[in-house]
């Protein structure tokens, strides 16, 4: 699969970076937390994000009603990117709000982050 290229405007200091969207994704299971950090000199930038029932796994024990799930990098992307550290409960009220599977069922986030060394980025600037 082919690199997927992400750019991030931080105080018209541009950082390109590449990604590959095929490696090893975090899962945060209900009822936990996304508990992700970066040294001091470093910031998150959130590269995949999605919200839902995508597979059986560390989340799911059953196959019941797979495959419904939702893009939620914007969302998580301007609560965690710029940032030192991002905290989010699972389940999140606008990402539960957001995913496409019945409301009645347990979902959970699959995500990916990198951290970017930044002396000009600051969280108040995403």
């Amino acid at each position: 699969m082919a690199a997927l290229l992400r750019h991030i405007n931080c105080r018209n200091y541009y950082y390109y970076y590449y990604y590959l969207p095929d490696i090893e994704l975090l899962e945060t299971c209900f009822p936990n937390v996304f508990n992700v950090s970066c040294a001091k000199d470093e910031v998150i930038i959130m590269t995949f994000a999605r919200y839902g029932r995508m597979r059986k796994g560390l989340c799911l024990a059953t196959d019941y009603n797979l495959g419904c799930w939702t893009d939620v990098l914007n969302h998580v992307d301007r609560k965690c990117s710029g940032r030192h550290r991002c905290l989010i409960t699972i389940p999140d009220n606008v990402l539960h709000n957001l995913q496409s599977c019945p409301k009645d069922m347990l979902a959970y986030l699959e995500s990916d982050y990198i951290c970017q060394k930044s002396k000009q980025c600051r969280k108040s600037f995403f």
